[in-house]
């Protein structure tokens, strides 16, 4: 995604994509020892998206519909213009 140079996202953004699936920096309080003031920005982006991030939801009711489908290929097409 990085190369694709029609992208319009922040790099708070490429930050919470590159690190919210680092678990133990996030969720267990590993690496502080290693961190910058730079990087408790970052957790904190990366906490906030975590309220968000569907795959550490269940709801076992959840259908994709028509509206849900068409919402999600406008954001695609908005942030995406052109082929990845």
């Amino acid at each position: 995604m990085k190369n694709n140079k029609n992208h319009r996202f922040s790099e708070k953004y490429w930050n919470i994509i590159r690190f919210h699936s680092f678990y133990p920096w996030h969720s267990s309080g590993e690496y502080r020892h290693l961190m910058s003031s730079e990087d408790y920005e970052i957790l904190k982006d990366v906490l906030m998206f975590n309220e968000f991030d569907l795959y550490s939801k269940a709801d076992d009711d959840f259908m994709i519909t028509k509206e849900i489908k068409d919402y999600y290929d406008n954001l695609l097409e908005k942030f995406f213009p052109e082929d990845l």
